[in-house]
């Protein structure tokens, strides 16, 4: 079997991400973390607390799996062979938008049209989604510095979103204890409500950051 090395590109999923699965076709919209001239100093500081602690919570319960030995392919993506990286890679994929697609639908569907709901899934679950919870997140730390070679490549950190979602999913069939069914699910719901959290916000975000004159907010 070839090895993940960090040198081979197509050990990234590419352009088969949750965008093709979605079906949108939309680009996301802009990331927009900046303040808006509307929002004052002691505000945003209180947000990006929030936001830290939030972070480590999901992290936390991540490591938790880890130090459990629960995702040592996801983790590792330099020794596992490439079929079984990729496999629970799209796995995650598949799943991160087929969750959040569900998500949007109960929190914006009662006054979004469908392309609206695309947008929002791509917003959370595409590529450009995917690698901001990624940093955000700081999921990096879980990581080697020489298994993340370049934290600002969208592709690369997406995929190791997904893949560490689609580890989390792929229960072993032998069954397992309660701990680690524990940890696991904690961490896959904290992951996915970190993902659309994050998504929102992104979307919401762009439309906040620089409201029309005469708009009312």
């Amino acid at each position: 079997h070839h090895q993940r090395g960090q040198s081979r590109p197509e050990q990234w999923l590419g352009g088969q991400g949750p965008e093709e699965l979605g079906g949108a076709g939309l680009r996301p919209p802009p990331s927009a973390w900046q303040l808006g001239a509307h929002q004052s100093t002691s505000s945003c500081s209180s947000s990006c607390m929030w936001l830290k602690r939030a972070a480590e919570n999901v992290r936390c319960k991540i490591n938790a799996c880890k130090n459990l030995g629960m995702l040592q392919r996801s983790l590792n993506p330099a020794i596992t062979t490439d079929p079984e990286w990729l496999r629970i890679a799209h796995l995650g994929s598949h799943h991160l938008s087929q969750q959040c697609y569900q998500r949007a639908s109960i929190v914006v569907g009662s006054f979004v049209e469908d392309d609206g709901l695309q947008e929002l899934l791509v917003s959370c679950a595409g590529e450009a989604g995917l690698a901001t919870a990624f940093r955000e997140l700081r999921l990096s730390r879980l990581f080697t510095s020489a298994q993340v070679h370049d934290e600002q490549d969208d592709n690369q950190c997406a995929s190791l979103v997904a893949a560490i979602f689609g580890d989390l999913l792929d229960v072993p069939q032998q069954g397992e204890s309660d701990v680690r069914w524990n940890a696991r699910k904690s961490a896959e719901w904290a992951l996915l409500d970190a993902v659309f959290l994050l998504g929102n916000a992104r979307l919401v975000g762009a439309g906040l950051a620089s409201p029309p004159r005469g708009a009312c907010y």
